[in-house]
């Protein structure tokens, strides 16, 4: 099976085989679902990437006045100078180092947490059995994870297994140990999944073990 060319720089196709199996074997336990899903971008840079344009543009025209403030030059020539280097911000703007500095921290943490409740109804985990799925979701851009459950584990969990168990994950992704990561936290919700919804005769697998990778061009 092929995957993104970024999904290859992060986990091998032998590493992927390896976390799905992991979920197999822990779902062997128990009727309760997990499910992996990496994005490499969940932030919309649209609203950021025009607003940046409207800066270059006013900049620039603001130097503009101040140089014909000493020489003599015609402002229209400043209009279409600014406005040219406007298009050319907005045309190239994904290609800046810097776009993560200039989007807002509340807004990066609101777009990975649609994209992850997105992607837990895209994926029907709302109706497995007893409502015990999870979603593992990673957002590669923002360096975010979100732990959704649904309300059958969820009741079941303390307040701050979910955060505990993303600054693990996180921190194998920064030290490059994506697959460690997964495989860790799989175990461990997997843990959680067993002892409250243990099956002792085997269960119908509902949901696919493959993990999902997806793109955000826009």
């Amino acid at each position: 099976m092929s995957y993104p060319n970024w999904a290859n720089s992060l986990v091998t196709e032998d590493q992927i085989k390896q976390v799905e199996s992991d979920i197999a074997e822990v779902e062997k336990l128990t009727f309760g679902e997990i499910k992996i899903a990496i994005c490499e971008r969940s932030t919309s840079l649209l609203p950021i990437r025009f607003w940046f344009s409207q800066w270059v543009m006013v900049l620039s025209f603001s130097i503009y006045l101040f140089l014909a403030s000493h020489y003599q030059v015609e402002l229209i020539f400043g209009l279409l100078i600014s406005s040219f280097l406007a298009v050319m911000a907005y045309s190239f703007f994904n290609r800046f180092p810097f776009l993560r500095l200039i989007t807002p921290d509340n807004f990066e943490q609101e777009s990975v947490y649609k994209k992850a409740l997105s992607e837990f109804y895209r994926l029907n985990l709302h109706s497995t059995k007893g409502q015990s799925s999870v979603l593992i979701f990673i957002s590669l851009w923002e360096h975010r994870a979100v732990i959704l459950a649904d309300q059958g584990i969820n009741q079941h969990v303390p307040k701050d297994y979910w955060d505990q168990r993303i600054k693990y994950l996180l921190s194998q992704i920064k030290s490059k140990q994506v697959a460690q990561g997964l495989s860790v936290t799989v175990k461990e919700i997997g843990g959680y999944l067993t002892q409250h919804f243990r099956s002792e005769t085997g269960s119908k697998n509902e949901i696919s073990n493959q993990i999902i990778f997806s793109s955000y061009n826009l």
